[in-house]
């Protein structure tokens, strides 16, 4: 196999993993409710209620 057709076939099975992405649901982000989907499995960002209500009691629990 020549360098040529080895970077055609990476090139190729590239694109065919780029188009499989929404297909199969390998990632996606939900900007609404900053949550991030991959491979099915749910990653929020948003701050769950008790960083919002303070339950930690300052600024560095929040962080943290």
């Amino acid at each position: 196999m020549t360098f040529q057709t080895a970077r055609r076939t990476i090139q190729i099975m590239t694109l065919i993993l780029l188009c499989a992405i929404p297909v199969f649901d390998i990632f996606r982000f939900d900007v609404s409710n900053l949550e991030l989907y991959l491979f099915r499995q749910l990653w929020s960002f948003a701050p769950r209620g008790d960083y919002i209500s303070g339950a930690g009691g300052d600024a560095v629990s929040f962080v943290f």
